[in-house]
Order: structure tokens, then sequence, then C-alpha cells
């Protein structure tokens, strides 16, 4: 919205750049950060409410939003309201994920112990349930085996939350790499 490109540039001056344009601005402007997972220093990057200029300028009209899996971090930030959104149930967790496998998960308690674990695996956020749900539709149940074992293993120096997350949508990826090379190899 702030018609801003800051390609090949230093970090001092992209911060006056977004400084600057916050400060000429005459429309409201919602400020959006998402997934923090440590406190950020919003003057190094340019965000100023404290300022006299910034305060008497139309960035009294800025709204940050900014979103954290961890409480901890938005409390670092002084965020001014906090709320909490509960992660999904497991029920709430299967009914996606059953909907984008298809009604397998129905026809076997194997397939459905897996699609259980693996959901609870996701840590139930839905982006991770898309990425491996999508990933295993169609597939074999010895697929579904393979990638219940991948997520699994713990990743090295990973915090948990962070690893769970990263662990399935990697592993929705290299299923989906493999998928395009055996679709290759019949052509």
């Amino acid at each position: 919205m702030l018609g801003q490109h800051y390609d090949k540039e230093t970090i001092s001056r992209r911060q006056m750049q977004l400084r600057e344009q916050l400060l000429k601005t005459n429309k409201r402007v919602l400020i959006v950060l998402d997934d923090l997972w440590q406190k950020l220093d919003l003057e190094e990057i340019g965000i100023s409410f404290q300022e006299a200029a910034a305060q008497k300028s139309s960035t009294t009209g800025c709204k940050l939003l900014v979103t954290s899996r961890s409480s901890q971090v938005l409390d670092l930030i002084d965020a001014e309201r906090s709320f909490g959104v509960e992660i999904l149930s497991q029920e709430e967790s299967t009914i996606p994920f059953a909907k984008i496998v298809g009604d397998i998960v129905g026809k076997s308690n194997d397939y459905e112990r897996i699609a259980n674990e693996l959901v609870e695996k996701c840590a139930r956020l839905p982006v991770a349930i898309s990425a491996i749900a999508n990933a295993l539709k169609r597939r074999d149940r010895s697929s579904w085996k393979d990638a219940l074992c991948r997520v699994r293993k713990p990743g090295p120096n990973k915090k948990e939350m962070q690893q769970t997350v990263s662990s399935t949508i990697e592993l929705s990826y290299n299923l989906l790499e493999s998928e395009v090379r055996e679709q290759n190899q019949y052509c």
C-alpha cells in the first residue's frame, strides 16, 4: 500500500524510507508482522510510535498487528492487547484432514490411527494439516506409514513447535517432489 520497493538497499536506507513514508501518508495504515519468534525492535526497522514527529503525523493512525505462537514475545514488545487463539481440538483437526484425503480414513482403522497421529504431529495447526493431507491424498498405506515415521523424527536444534510445523511442510514438499519424479518417469 505504501508503494515501497526495497530491492538491494541497505537496512538503514530501508528504515529511513519506511519512516519517511509513514510520516508522509495521509492514510491509515495497518502493519502486519506475522509469526514472530523473538522480540523485534520496531525502531530498528523504521516504525516509531514514540518520536514527536510520529505523534504529530498520520502514524497516529497506524495500527500494528503482531502474531506469535509465544505470549512471551508479545510481552517483550509491550503489546497493548493480546488475544489467545486456541489450537484446534483433535476432532476439529481430523475433519479438514479427512476432507482432503477423502473417505479412505473411515475405511480402515490403520488409516484412521495414522491420520490421528499425523494430525497430532502437525500440532493441530491448519497449515500443517492441509500440507500433509494434500501430500498423502491418493497415496497408499506404506506412504502414510513412511510419512508418520518421518514426522516422528526430531529435528536438530529447533524449537518443538517450529520443528513440528517445518517437518510436516518439508515432508509434504518431499512427497510432492517424489510424485512429480514418478509422473515424469512414465512420460
